[in-house]
């Protein structure tokens, strides 16, 4: 066989008798035998005439085998076998292993350095008890010449003797990577074991595990004894053993950081472990998952309980998960608590949260304390605790380890009697003091309050100071509650202390110490002051002090005269040249905007100026209903922030701010590193040209990718703004405002065949990352939900299995932050698939069960009450208008269950329309008699309308006419941007049932830009159509209104693309003869009734060049085959050459054409190819039925060189071969036409139905395959699963499949399609 790569074969009666040929497996490259003797295989690594490049031999033989075979084996291997190729040997020889032969260590690794010297993994297993003579001294020549092992396996050492030279005297080449390595060295010497281990790394600095190798076994089954180390009853794929692709993949299934506190921020919202059951389920698969999965598993614990059970070896089945299953078991058995499972999984503990919800009892918390030494958590770096217990406090000793790095107090206690006090104090005074000792690591430590506590701050506001005055010195300190003068004076003369965050007037108004405050403080946060108390705190300072970050927020509103006092201390205090930081949050977020008051004046924007001095300041957040902005402001500040990365001046209403659109032009000019900018204009008017056409800022690099977020764009405004946006900005990215957002992107690469809605509908919003806002940190959120401090992270959307199609998350992201509830509600009523959800809004009462029924009661979506609408006066319109405004596509039909009463409720309220911002209506209804009512979801922002007509109603055809005619006439003042109209029917109608009220609808139409109809119209209807002056694009069904079409003076002026199906060839011919001139079409597509005659075709080929303009021309679709299974075998055949007259049209990228009778032939391609040079898709069918006596085509393999020679952005192929001889090879040694503007397409290939593929023999496939690559290397998938195979076999991914394996996989695939 001349492609045999791979053999495996068992038994020895196969090779006895084996002859060499003069072809002896010519493209053999791996060889597996079992059961057989060795002399038999020496003798036929003999056959081979040559070296072979043998990359794998794996041997196992039937009996013991003598010294004399096994040299001799070795000699034979070593002439017959390629040394460059070879990559893996594994011979197992009965009970004598190849370590029989070996005298000392130096002859070992004479053989051995030249077996892995350019591999990756070594492994010698002695199964006698004396005949390994090895030692630790034989692992020196592979560490000085094997650099790429990554496993060693020498079980049965002989001498433990420590003999490892030193490092320097072993030589590494520089610069090389070194893998991670294992090492088994089996039954280690007992008490020796760190001895052996130091020796190891000296020799090994890269060594990654050690361990020993009682559980190896030598038997006959084909797992190698390394595989059976890891575990695996399978070979892992190696992209697997990657540590970066194993921790990404556990990365995906249980995020590391998401909140520490929060169960319900993964992207699997039926999952309550957060992930971690996929995790335990990957664990199982293989043991090189286990410890990085039980690691993930057990990083973040949200309780102890779970910890404090694998102490327990008893069982309670009746405990609660995440409960303590036996707290009894610590007091009756304290001695018999099983420690070793315990410290398995509690060094993997990175955060641990405690609180009351553990329901571990203080007894438990004694035997602890009493039975194991603290820490119980070495590796612990994040302690969480909240307990109103406060003498729970002392056991927090427990924890506290020399790895832990932040410490929060969630301090939550009643008040206790009055002789207390002074016991808590002195309990938090000796704890505290203590972790100077135990935790020398710890640099954060927080006071925090949870959300939802139910207690004021004064309640733990000598708690807090008494933490402060107790702990040693941290460089982080954080306090939610206010601090005693004595607790700030011990901050500020804190030394390291870089980061504070401090709450209320009480403890910014404290006494200071003058002559040492806060040294080395670089990050400065304080909320819920009045500004007054900040200006004086950062007047204490005794020098201009180097800020890096300043964050203050107010409790209320600032007036206006408090700001320049603070700008002035800020500017004298704080060094210009450190500062990079500054956030101001002036207005609470409870308080109300003073818009209507003017009995408060607004600061100048002016007394800002003062902050030009800080030259190096990278984020500006100002948010104040207090401040007048102006644009001479940004003009004057603005080229000393040449550094600016984010702006954000949130005037919280209009009345303050006076920006227009010309304070973007210094930005633009002076910051080139700018990300971010939120701004509140007052005037919309374009800037002037000429400052827009400023030089800008030249740096080193490309510009970042902006976002822009300009509150309260105009409505109808949104593409003006866009343009202007793009001419001062050129690298903007992103806006919040979709509709300006579109405008931007509209003519970038991937964007230019979306709409407008198709873009508000499929836009995915990952594209804001890092785009959110400068918002203040607040305080540590609860339990149940917690932002990252780092800013919201990526999420993944794996809905697969949910219903509502993510609504379900979106809704419960809604409720996690008001600043997330606009979005995510206009997510949730971008689309609706029925009214009746909204019309259930505008009804207040609620129906109650009857006796004996259970909710809920209604289906989702159905009309609840629909008598409640008889009075119109109690409706909730407030409610409704609230949702309303969101929805942009809206379906309704007979399923809503609306019935007529309510359409006429709202009818007779007057409020249409319902839907302002409806962009698309699909209206589909059996009941024609509802059809008037469509006007009331018929909105000025209506832009397409999808109509299904159903059956008529009245039974008069005048009153429906009558009806047609006043309801869509109305829609040119109702909706005036309506420019798409889609007439649809039910698969029960035929298309000419229905022609009456389509062209009733036609006739009244205002003029569109595209109109389809799967409906038959009539002469009149079509005669309108062909005079509407903007019209690009019609779809029509049926030729009888074709058939009669007389040209008008304007006909069809701007038509670009025409689709008519069921329709006869004739008409279509008599339709593009009524085009006085060559009318520049892009596409045309047809698909006739009934198979025309040969010269229906040959006259409609020559009418095509005739009338259409060839450089316009785009795409070209033919269906000449009725759906009729009769088909007259007599009919003379037509030749491809009427065709060719088709080359004319050189910008065809589409040519689809499907039609019977036509004798086609490699000369048609030769000839069309070389004209049809941007073609992308190339489909000719024949419609062949092997049942039926029809022609043949005649192409052959050769017609695919000119496609391969002319074509180089094909991405699509489909033809009939009826010749898979291979071409002259010296035909498809061809010149291809270079691409220098981009890469190839994927090419997708088919050359023949099922039916007429080549024969199903692995020879074919491969061979046609070959043909495929040679001609197209970009070829990426065909229409058979074997030629398929042989295409993509060389792929890494499926490198390790047969063919059966890969057309399992296919077949799998397109299940799951």
């Amino acid at each position: 066989m001349p492609a045999l790569c791979s053999l495996c074969l068992y038994g020895e009666d196969t090779f006895q008798e084996l002859v060499a040929s003069s072809v002896f497996f010519p493209e053999l490259e791996e060889l597996t035998v079992s059961e057989v003797a060795l002399k038999d295989i020496t003798r036929f690594l003999t056959s081979f005439p040559s070296r072979r490049s043998l990359t794998t031999i794996n041997i196992l033989t039937l009996d013991d085998s003598p010294r004399s075979e096994i040299g001799s084996f070795i000699r034979v291997l070593c002439n017959h076998c390629n040394p460059d190729t070879h990559r893996r040997f594994w011979l197992c020889l009965g009970r004598n292993d190849l370590d029989e032969d070996l005298e000392d260590d130096s002859s070992l690794f004479r053989h051995a350095v030249s077996l892995v010297h350019c591999g990756r993994a070594l492994e010698l297993v002695s199964t006698g008890p004396n005949w390994s003579t090895l030692t630790m001294r034989s692992l020196i020549p592979l560490a000085m010449f094997c650099h790429d092992l990554r496993a060693i396996a020498l079980p049965g050492l002989r001498s433990w003797d420590d003999l490892v030279p030193r490092p320097a005297a072993i030589q590494r080449p520089s610069g090389h990577s070194f893998p991670r390595l294992r090492i088994n060295l089996g039954l280690v010497l007992e008490g020796a074991e760190s001895r052996i281990e130091a020796a190891l790394r000296v020799l090994f600095p890269n060594m990654y595990a050690f361990g020993d190798s009682r559980q190896i076994r030598v038997g006959t089954q084909w797992l190698t004894a390394a595989s059976k180390a890891t575990g695996s009853h399978m070979p892992v794929h190696k992209a697997l053993k990657s540590p970066d692709i194993l921790l990404y993949i556990i990365e995906v299934l249980c995020p590391s950081k998401p909140s520490f506190t929060s169960h319900y921020d993964h992207y699997n919202a039926y999952d309550s472990t957060g992930g971690r059951s996929a995790l335990a389920a990957f664990a199982r698969t293989a043991r090189i998952f286990l410890d990085p999965c039980l690691d993930a598993i057990w990083r973040h614990q949200f309780s102890l309980s779970p910890l404090l059970n694998c102490l327990d070896d008893s069982s309670n089945e009746t405990a609660e998960p995440g409960m303590l299953r036996n707290p009894e078991y610590f007091t009756k058995n304290p001695d018999g608590l099983n420690w070793d499972r315990f410290d398995c999984y509690a060094h993997r503990v990175r955060s641990l949260w405690m609180d009351n919800e553990d329901g571990i009892p203080m007894t438990v918390f004694f035997v602890l304390a009493t039975t194991h030494g603290t820490p119980l958590l070495p590796l612990l770096q994040h302690l969480m605790w909240r307990h109103t217990d406060q003498a729970r406090l002392p056991y927090i000793n427990l924890f506290c380890g020399p790895a832990l790095r932040r410490l929060s107090i969630f301090q939550c206690t009643e008040a206790g009697p009055d002789d207390s006090a002074e016991k808590d104090q002195s309990i938090i005074a000796t704890l505290i003091s203590s972790l100077r000792d135990r935790s020398p690591s710890l640099h954060t430590v927080e006071f925090v309050l949870d959300e939802g506590d139910d207690f004021s701050n004064a309640d733990v506001y000598h708690e807090a100071s008494w933490i402060v005055l107790a702990m040693p010195p941290v460089t982080s300190f954080r306090c939610a509650t206010p601090l005693s003068s004595r607790a700030l004076t011990r901050l500020s003369s804190m030394r390291g202390l870089r980061s504070i965050n401090l709450t209320g007037n009480e403890t910014v108004g404290a006494s200071r110490n003058p002559q040492l405050f806060f040294p080395d403080l670089e990050e400065l946060s304080i909320r819920d002051i009045e500004l007054k108390y900040a200006t004086d705190f950062l007047a204490s300072f005794p020098f201009r002090h180097s800020f890096k970050t300043i964050n203050i927020s107010t409790l209320d509103y600032t007036q206006g005269s408090a700001i320049e006092p603070f700008i002035t201390a800020l500017c004298k205090q704080c060094n210009p040249e450190t500062l990079t930081r500054l956030c101001l949050q002036l207005d609470s977020w409870t308080c109300q905007h003073h818009e209507d008051d003017a009995d408060l004046p607004a600061a100048s924007s002016d007394v800002l100026t003062g902050l030009r001095d800080f030259t190096q300041l990278r984020e500006l957040s100002i948010q104040s209903c207090a401040i007048q902005w102006e644009d001479q402001f940004l003009k004057d500040v603005v080229p000393a922030w040449r550094w600016l990365t984010a702006l954000e001046l949130d005037s919280g209403c209009a009345k303050w701010s006076n920006l227009t659109m010309q304070c973007l032009i210094p930005l633009a000019v002076n910051c080139p590193d700018l990300r971010s900018i939120i701004l509140d204009l007052h005037n919309w008017d374009d800037p002037d040209p000429m400052l827009m056409m400023s030089q800008r800022s030249r740096t080193g690099c490309s510009p970042p990718r902006l976002y822009v977020h300009l509150n309260g764009v105009p409505a109808k405004a949104e593409r003006r703004v866009a343009v202007a946006l793009k001419a001062i900005f050129p690298n903007i990215y992103a806006s919040w405002n979709r509709r300006v957002e579109f405008w931007i992107r509209h003519d970038w690469p991937g964007y230019q065949t979306i709409t407008e809605e198709d873009y508000s509908t499929c836009r995915p919003r990952h594209d804001l990352d890092g785009a959110a806002t400068l918002k203040f940190k607040s305080r540590l959120p609860s339990k149940t939900y917690r932002e990252e401090e780092d800013g919201p992270r990526e999420t993944y959307h794996y809905f697969e299995r949910d219903p509502t199609g993510g609504r379900g998350a979106v809704a419960a992201l809604a409720q996690t932050c008001r600043f997330l509830l606009e979005p995510c509600l206009d997510a949730l009523w971008r689309h609706l698939f029925s009214l009746s959800p909204l019309l259930n809004c505008l009804d207040d009462t609620c129906v109650p069960l009857l006796e004996g029924e259970h909710g809920p009661r209604f289906c989702p979506g159905a009309l609840r009450n629909p008598d409640r609408f008889g009075d119109l006066n109690n409706l909730n319109w407030d409610r409704f208008n609230y949702y309303a405004r969101r929805v942009k596509s809206c379906w309704t039909d007979d399923d809503d269950g609306i019935p007529n009463p309510v359409w006429f409720g709202l009818a007779a309220s007057r409020r249409a329309p319902l839907l302002s911002r409806l962009q698309h209506l699909i209206w589909r209804g059996s009941d024609q008699s509802k059809l008037p009512y469509l006007y009331l979801l018929c909105s000025p922002a209506l832009q397409r309308l999808t109509v299904c007509l159903g059956l008529v109603g009245t039974g008069e055809p005048e009153n429906d006419k009558s009806a047609m005619v006043n309801l869509v006439s109305s829609l040119s003042l109702r909706s005036p941007s309506l420019e798409e109209v889609e007439i649809i029917i039910d698969n029960d109608y035929d298309v000419d049932e229905l022609c009456p009220t389509a062209s009733w609808m036609v006739v009244t139409m205002h003029p569109l830009r595209s109109f389809s109809s799967a409906s038959s119209i009539d002469l009149q209807a079509l005669t309108w159509l062909s005079s509407m002056p903007a019209l690009h694009s019609i779809h029509l069904t049926g030729s009888s209104a074709i058939r009669d079409l007389v040209a008008s003076p304007v006909f069809f002026p701007e038509l670009k693309e025409v689709i008519v199906s069921e329709v006869d060839l004739v008409d279509m011919t008599h339709f593009l003869t009524s085009f006085r001139t060559r009318h520049s079409f892009t596409t045309i597509s047809i698909s006739t009734l009934e198979d025309p005659s040969d010269g229906e075709i040959e006259s409609f080929i020559s009418t095509l060049c005739r009338y259409c303009n060839p450089d316009t021309l785009t795409c070209l679709r033919l269906n000449l085959v009725s759906e009729s299974m009769w088909y007259d075998d007599d009919e003379p055949t037509l030749e491809y050459r009427i065709f060719i007259a088709l080359r004319q049209f050189a910008q065809l990228r589409e040519f689809s054409i499907k039609a019977r009778g036509i004798r086609w032939e490699d000369q048609f391609l030769k000839d069309m190819a070389p004209a049809w040079r941007s073609l992308r898709i190339f489909n000719v069918d024949t419609a062949h039925k092997l049942e039926l006596e029809q022609p043949l085509p005649k192409f052959t393999l050769r017609s695919l060189i000119p496609l391969a020679t002319f074509c180089p952005d094909l991405h699509s192929i489909a033809l009939e071969i009826c010749n898979w001889d291979d071409p002259d090879p010296v035909l498809m040694a061809i010149q291809r036409p270079r691409k220098e503007h981009a890469s190839l397409p994927e090419l997708h290939v088919r050359l023949g139905h099922d039916l007429d593929a080549p024969p199903k023999n692995l020879r074919a496939e491969r061979r046609i395959a070959a043909v495929l690559k040679a001609l197209f290397p970009n070829v990426h998938s065909a229409w058979s699963t074997g030629v398929e195979f042989w295409i993509r076999h060389d792929w890494p991914e499926y490198k390790n499949l047969t063919p059966e394996g890969y057309s399992i996989l296919s077949a799998e695939r397109n299940r799951l399609r």
